[in-house]
């Protein structure tokens, strides 16, 4: 009986699958047609993916200690790594090193360990994209001997572009700076840039030429601008006139007749190569210009260009602390034109001479460099400062490297102390000068010594200043040459500040090549330990 059960409910649910399977088989080619969108969808999706990015992959860490060779395999001491970072795909990196957390974009970077002694570090490297991120673990090993200093301060110079305007200012403009020079010194980073870690100060000769300007009929106007008076105009027996600052000046010909003026006789003033931007010409009247009812003058000018400024100066000839200057600026180009001078705010001193400046604040310059300083940013007393840099090689370029005194604004210079950690004259560049300058009661005192680096053009050195309460001692790569013994009655207990620049020509750079164009000096860092 039980067998019989059985094969009555095995028969049943046949008959039941049968009528399942024959409505399916009317859907089949339905479904089929379903299944072979999907996979045609399945496709495309497919080749889509194979945009998306993956995540970073071959991710590795390179570095080189500074100063690394046979005799220091962990370096030189002074604590610089460069690291450099190479992924596929990333975007940005983070790196964890030393306790400190740094963002990059760059895959180069520099970092200073500050720790005495040969120490082992563990360095994180994440890098990261829009999909994900990979990170690795780089360990290196470094040695510091900075003998239980500290770094408190320093630049290096990372990266490209302008210098770092947190520590670094300007000092430009031309003039001589008080060593007879021959440069202009600029902002511009065609003189001063940072390219891939170096900090570069490029000393350069320019195309510069001389320019002629012409001035005439200095006159006296009233409210109205009509002319009451004429003070000067150059006909007859002319004043003695008195160059300065590059200009030339001499009385000609009007070269131009047939505009504004028509007068026969005209100043020439002609703004030399070199000329500062204070370059002018004076000279002194018989009696003062009253300007007690009628405050206003005139000048008649011709200028190659527009917008160039013409300044007017009255002086007390025997006070040169008494004067009044006004600024007109040129509106014409290569013909004569009035200018108006308003001296109505002029204090009632005798002013009985007269001084005319063409393109004043403007220097023509026949050689362009930069200098650059900390003053105002950041100063210091005491420290060893360490600076890696290579020097330039051209006959005439005088590269420094120094610290002037805080209170040179008040005090002035010698005064406020000097300290050359290196000096190079322009005409021997197999010797550098460590030198030291200050006032012993009123008078210049200095004291310098000079070390011979033979190839200081061709190679990186580190010029070190190491500056106690009691004394100064300067070395080239790590070999002292240069020690003075301080005291409280010198200006070297006192906050200074920094300053880089390479000049041209003057007291130390002497004679300029004739055939130089460009030379520079590169510099790696600028470190100050306490």
């Amino acid at each position: 009986m039980k067998n019989n059960f059985l094969k009555v409910k095995r028969m049943h649910l046949f008959t039941k699958v049968n009528a399942i399977i024959v409505p399916f088989n009317k859907w089949y080619r339905v479904w089929l047609m379903v299944f072979a969108l999907i996979g045609i969808l399945s496709c495309d999706r497919s080749t889509d993916d194979e945009s998306i990015v993956a995540a970073p992959s071959n991710l590795s860490v390179s570095s080189v200690v500074v100063g690394t060779d046979d005799s220091n395999p962990n370096g030189d001491g002074s604590g610089k790594v460069d690291f450099t970072i190479s992924a596929t795909d990333a975007t940005s990196y983070e790196v964890e090193i030393n306790n400190e957390t740094i963002e990059l974009t760059q895959t180069t970077f520099s970092y200073i360990f500050t720790n005495g002694g040969i120490n082992d570090y563990s360095i994180k490297v994440t890098a990261f994209n829009s999909t994900g991120s990979t990170s690795i673990t780089y360990s290196i090993t470094v040695f510091v001997s900075s003998g239980g200093l500290q770094l408190v301060w320093s630049d290096e110079f990372d990266g490209n572009g302008a210098v770092d305007s947190a520590k670094w200012n300007y000092n430009t403009g031309g003039g001589g700076w008080g060593n007879n020079e021959e440069q202009t010194y600029t902002s511009d980073q065609s003189n001063v840039v940072i390219e891939n870690g170096i900090l570069k100060i490029n000393a350069k000769k320019e195309s510069a030429i001389a320019t002629t300007y012409y001035f005439d009929e200095l006159s006296l106007l009233d409210s109205g601008d009509n002319v009451v008076s004429v003070i000067e105009n150059f006909e007859g027996v002319t004043p003695s006139l008195n160059e300065f600052d590059g200009a030339t000046i001499q009385v000609i010909d009007n070269p131009n007749t047939s505009g504004e003026n028509t007068t026969s006789k005209v100043v020439e003033f002609e703004k030399n190569v070199g000329a500062s931007g204070n370059s002018g010409v004076w000279w002194d009247r018989s009696s003062a210009i009253d300007l007690s009812v009628n405050n206003k003058l005139s000048l008649k000018t011709w200028s190659p260009e527009s917008g160039i400024v013409v300044r007017l100066k009255l002086e007390n000839s025997a006070n040169g602390s008494e004067f009044h200057l006004v600024d007109a600026s040129t509106s014409v180009s290569n013909g004569w034109e009035t200018l108006t001078y308003d001296f109505s705010g002029a204090p009632a001193y005798n002013y009985d001479r007269l001084v005319v400046f063409f393109d004043h604040g403007n220097t023509v310059a026949n050689y362009t460099s930069a200098r650059i300083k900390t003053e105002g940013l950041y100063d210091f007393t005491y420290g060893t400062v360490e600076v890696r840099a290579k020097l330039p090689a051209s006959q005439g370029t005088w590269p420094a490297i120094w610290l002037l005194g805080s209170n040179f604004g008040s005090v002035g210079w010698p005064t406020c102390g000097e300290i050359d950690i290196m000096e190079q004259v322009g005409w021997n560049k197999n010797k550098v000068l460590g030198t030291c300058h200050w006032s012993n009661n009123g008078s210049y005192a200095g004291f310098g010594l000079e070390a011979s680096v033979s190839n200081s053009t061709s190679s990186f050195h580190i010029y070190k200043l190491e500056w106690t309460e009691g004394s100064i001692k300067i070395s080239v790569d790590d070999t002292e040459y240069f020690e003075m013994t301080t005291n409280n009655s010198m200006p070297f207990n006192k906050d200074f500040f920094f300053i880089l620049n390479v000049a041209l020509g003057g007291n130390l750079g002497g004679t300029i090549d004739p055939n130089f164009t460009q030379d520079t000096m590169e510099v790696d860092y600028v470190r100050v330990y306490q």
